[in-house]
């Protein structure tokens, strides 16, 4: 909340007079109906982590990001059985079944006609596959190391910069962090 204000003051010092659309939470303390909610060109829009949680995306969108998403865990586990891999990939389909589904009800990601996010505090965004496995030689001597289950927050993260990416020629999608390494897997 307090980062949410600080950008909307960066935002009116940098660029003053443009349009900003106040998302907040896109819940009680949005003020607008997200039903008729229509971004105007050139503006921009700020919301919280809780406000962009309640979009979720059309399902042209999740098929075709849920098949990217099956390439990339099918590749980042070579050493699995093919049995593992499908296991684990209907695990990862549970999660972007709970990204997928919208809070709000009303609009999609893609309704709102976003061409670049920008996502704060990255690393909150981490643990879209669940398992990693290293293979010995390779990196370092630990073998089978394991993170945490996908988390919604990186799912929905991975679609949404993906779709943003698709849109706009493999740009305009900007990761800040200032917490570059963390402590777990």
């Amino acid at each position: 909340k307090n980062n949410y204000r600080k950008w909307l003051r960066e935002i009116e010092d940098i660029v003053p007079g443009v349009v900003i659309n106040k998302l907040e939470n896109l819940g009680s303390r949005f003020e607008g109906a997200l039903a008729t909610l229509e971004i105007p060109e050139g503006s921009f829009s700020v919301m919280t982590v809780e406000g962009f949680q309640r979009l979720g995306f059309t399902d042209e969108t999740y098929e075709a990001i849920t098949k990217d998403l099956k390439d990339i865990i099918t590749n980042v586990t070579t050493s699995e059985t093919a049995r593992q891999t499908a296991k684990r990939f209907e695990k990862t389909r549970e999660q972007e079944g709970k990204a997928r589904q919208m809070i709000s009800g009303e609009r999609s990601f893609e309704d709102l006609g976003f061409d670049l996010i920008v996502l704060d505090e990255a690393h909150i965004y981490k643990n879209l596959i669940g398992g990693a496995m290293v293979v010995k030689g390779e990196g370092n001597e630990f073998v089978n190391v394991r993170g945490a289950q996908s988390s919604r927050r990186a799912v929905k993260a991975f679609f949404a910069t993906q779709h943003i990416l698709r849109q706009n020629n493999n740009r305009n999608v900007i990761l800040l962090t200032a917490t570059p390494f963390t402590n777990s897997p």
